[in-house]
């Protein structure tokens, strides 16, 4: 890959946002990955990726609540909600080049409402620090409000206008220093204009489920969204066939009813409903579909993928095969960012920075924990020989503990006397 990531993504921070009490950034590359105990807040920092794409590229004002990565939740429960619980939650998207930065403290009056914008670059003083002050009627997808503060070090008060979670600015003299600002932000988020959520609920549908940007959470609407994509299908089969030995292709089908399907088939063998395969290729195929009808692109294709407990229900062959097919969608210009728990996908990234199939900034790997009641975001940096720089090595400790607990069990074991032998009722040794 070329020496500086060709994918611009921002870097997201929050503040008082569910479990992040206090303010944890997460930088995106154009592969992340997310570790971390459960309960620790992995699935959160994914899940919001997806809601901020739905309120950015949506119609929806400010916040899109509705979006299905929020799980049907209420403005409440997206604020933190440990001791002193604070229900203003802070969102910050900086561009990964000319670090600007668009800010929004959110809070809800009459609906979700922009209560405080600060944009600006990340060194610098900002050129828009505003707060929430007289709101206007507007519509079902529209917030109108007057905003006060100071713009471009100089008190400014005036209208501010959303709907998306990016205002409309007037364009003054004063106001366009932060107007360049929030073009810098919006353009890095083209990402994740079609980011794609796979969740970790699948094979069942989510309640009152919607698209996630392409398809279905679960994958369950990728029949009808494949129809008329051969090249998607192809590319799949072909993995499917000579790299994991699952199945000689993949193909939408119909079932008696004459609903569209998958079908996976072997040589010799009759069509297989997707929904009668096993539990890991039930598993995979969504992720599979998507990885590669992202890296073919078209109309409505994904942009960006986020997915939640990659290797679930996987052997670990087959958990290194998928995360090496991921990395060729990475090469192929199609950002992925993986929640998961498996030692064998962090140490396939590591070989594959080694074997320069990606480079060390092109990968983020963060791992998310809980400090007391709150949660907190630690980066890993990958050097260029694969070494990890600020991995705890404690962190995949059990596997290591169970061996030391075999060992010494085996060593006792040799070690000990060898028994007496008991009498039986005869008087002879047992």
């Amino acid at each position: 890959m070329a020496s500086e990531p060709s994918i611009r993504i921002p870097t997201l921070s929050v503040e008082g946002y569910r479990a992040f009490r206090d303010r944890s950034e997460l930088e995106l590359r154009p592969l992340t990955l997310l570790f971390g105990r459960n309960q620790a807040g992995k699935s959160t920092l994914l899940r919001l990726l997806v809601a901020i794409a739905d309120s950015v590229f949506g119609q929806a004002r400010v916040l899109d609540m509705t979006s299905p990565a929020l799980l049907g939740s209420t403005f409440k429960e997206l604020g933190w909600l440990g001791p002193d619980p604070s229900f203003s939650p802070r969102l910050r998207l900086t561009a990964p080049d000319s670090r600007a930065f668009f800010e929004v403290q959110l809070t809800d009056e009459s609906g979700v409402a922009p209560n405080r914008i600060l944009l600006g670059r990340r060194e610098d003083p900002p050129d828009l620090d505003v707060s929430l002050g007289d709101v206007s009627p507007a519509g079902p997808q529209q917030f109108h409000a007057e905003f006060v503060g100071r713009a471009n070090a100089v008190d400014w008060t005036g209208p501010l206008e959303f709907n998306s979670l990016l205002p409309t600015i007037p364009d003054t003299e004063q106001t366009r220093p932060a107007i360049r600002r929030l073009a810098e932000v919006r353009g890095c988020l083209e990402a994740l204009r079609g980011i794609q959520w796979l969740s970790a609920t699948r094979p069942q549908s989510l309640p009152n489920s919607r698209r996630a940007r392409c398809c279905l959470p679960d994958g369950g609407d990728l029949p009808s969204a494949l129809q008329g994509r051969p090249d998607v299908m192809a590319l799949a089969s072909h993995w499917l066939s000579e790299v994991s030995g699952l199945a000689e292709s993949v193909a939408i089908g119909r079932d008696p009813a004459g609903l569209v399907r998958l079908e996976l088939k072997r040589i010799g063998q009759e069509a297989l409903p997707f929904h009668l395969a096993g539990e890991g290729l039930q598993w995979l195929l969504p992720n599979l579909l998507c990885a590669c009808w992202a890296e073919c692109g078209g109309a409505g294709a994904p942009t960006m993928l986020a997915i939640e407990e990659v290797e679930a229900r996987l052997h670990p062959n087959l958990q290194i095969a998928l995360l090496e097919r991921l990395i060729d969608t990475v090469r192929k210009g199609v950002p992925c960012v993986l929640e998961t728990h498996s030692i064998y996908l962090l140490r396939r990234v590591q070989l594959a920075v080694l074997e320069q199939r990606l480079m060390p900034q092109d990968v983020a790997i963060h791992w998310v924990e809980r400090d007391g009641h709150a949660a907190r975001v630690r980066r890993i940096h990958v050097e260029g020989d694969g070494t990890l720089k600020g991995w705890h090595p404690e962190t995949f400790e059990e596997e290591q503990q169970l061996n030391r607990r075999i060992f010494q069990a085996r060593w006792r074991a040799h070690a000990a006397p060898p028994m007496p032998a008991t009498p039986n009722a005869m008087g002879r040794g047992t």
